[in-house]
């Protein structure tokens, strides 16, 4: 159904494109080839995001534990930042970091996880001129940490929906495809660690996306 056509998309782009490449790499010029080839890379990013949140999903619902630790939030939202900045320079990322922020109880990959699924999700969605702002914070006696785009953003009745599987917002159907498993992945690991992922509408247009964590305490 909806998850086989949605993974054979990226696959059929990345196989298409190889048979290009071989059969008449030669003949291309370099800009073309380099077009080519940068469209592999994306789509086999792609499917390597669909398959992994599938793999974590599967992991959850065969009822894995998740074991918390003290973590500096702000260091992972640094080191996704880096990445992010690498991988996609076109796009303008704004962080405004509270670096005297406690340690979180959190699963330091499982926390990465999540953010790079609400950042991907931004960047999907987002005009290329517009900055993606990234926001951490303490809010009382919990860290927080959102993510602001001016994509399409979500309907007020939305900030629930967008979080079930296989969710695809009317203000998105004609955008990016994508599995619509990275926002129910981001609920289940949030839930797992004691934290929780919301979504509203953002004033002036597009969505803000977060995650709250409790602060780590000694036990």
């Amino acid at each position: 159904g909806v998850m086989s056509h949605e993974l054979r998309t990226p696959i059929t782009a990345v196989y298409g494109g190889t048979r290009v490449l071989r059969s008449r790499g030669e003949r291309l010029d370099d800009e073309s080839k380099a077009r080519l080839l940068e469209d592999i890379e994306q789509e086999s990013e792609r499917l390597f995001r669909m398959v992994e949140n599938l793999l974590v999903l599967s992991r959850l619902e065969l009822g894995q534990q998740v074991a918390t630790e003290p973590v500096l939030a702000q260091r992972v939202v640094a080191k996704l930042a880096s990445s992010f900045r690498q991988r996609r320079p076109a796009r303008s990322l704004e962080l405004r970091i509270d670096e005297r922020m406690p340690p979180v109880a959190a699963e330091p990959h499982y926390l990465e996880h999540v953010l790079r699924n609400l950042l991907t999700n931004a960047d999907k969605y987002s005009p290329l001129d517009n900055p993606i702002e990234v926001e951490a914070s303490m809010q009382g006696d919990e860290a927080e940490i959102v993510i602001l785009d001016r994509g399409p953003g979500i309907a007020p009745e939305e900030t629930e929906t967008i979080f079930e599987r296989f969710y695809r917002s009317d203000r998105t159907s004609g955008q990016a495809a994508g599995i619509g498993l990275g926002l129910t992945v981001c609920k289940r690991l949030m839930e797992a660690q004691a934290g929780r992922v919301w979504a509203r509408p953002r004033e002036g247009g597009g969505m803000a996306a977060g995650i709250t964590l409790p602060v780590y305490k000694e036990v």
